[in-house]
């Protein structure tokens, strides 16, 4: 949150970014439209910016962040930061072959709102309990 107030007049504060949520914002001398999300389960946000003006605000951004040590990394870092904080990825660790509950995702689920898709395949599933599960393992020295 830091970072980015050093290149933008916009509010970042919870109460203007709620989880889930966009706002267009001013990005150094450019325009985005900036996600409160996060794949990393840190704080943070995924920035769009059009191709025009990428590189200035990818310049603005680098640049802020030299002072508190910003450093770039790579889809595997990101994958890896996703893996330990245990968010699940489509492709990745669950396919349409997974039940939801399998997968760890039940609190994602609200059985009580009728008339979803899948809703009686996952009260069926509840019901008979599972036969397998997604699960992680920390390990306290790899």
């Amino acid at each position: 949150r830091k970072l980015i107030q050093k290149v933008s007049p916009n509010d970042f504060s919870n109460e203007a970014n709620p989880f889930g949520t966009f706002q267009e914002i001013e990005i150094g001398m450019g325009l985005a439209r900036a996600h409160r999300v996060t794949y990393v389960g840190e704080l943070g946000w995924e920035l769009y910016v059009s191709t025009e003006q990428a590189a200035h605000v990818f310049e603005a951004i680098t640049e802020a962040g030299a002072d508190v040590g910003l450093k770039l990394c790579g889809l595997h870092t990101l994958d890896s930061c996703r893996i330990e904080k245990a968010f699940r990825h489509f492709g990745h660790d669950i396919t349409d072959e997974d039940n939801v509950l399998e997968a760890g995702l039940g609190f994602a689920v609200k059985t009580s709102k009728a008339g979803f898709i899948g809703r009686d395949a996952v009260l069926r599933k509840k019901e008979a309990g599972l036969s397998r599960r997604l699960v992680q393992f920390r390990l306290k020295d790899p």
